[in-house]
């Protein structure tokens, strides 16, 4: 038989309330890698860099 959340042990209610915390610490890490992953594509995309030519033979197409 399960309680119901307002009767629950002290333990549950700080480990449920710890969890809440975690995830949403990782959805804030998530958005903010999200953006930056975003920030490099669009930067690459602006750069009209055709590394199969490029002089010091490099490339950004890895």
């Amino acid at each position: 038989m399960t309680q119901a959340k307002d009767d629950a042990p002290p333990t549950l209610v700080a480990a449920r309330e710890r969890l809440a915390a975690d995830r949403a610490d990782a959805l804030a890490r998530a958005a903010a890698l999200r953006s930056g992953f975003d920030g490099i594509v669009v930067a690459n995309a602006l750069a009209a860099i055709d590394g199969e030519h490029a002089h010091e033979g490099g490339s950004t197409d890895f």
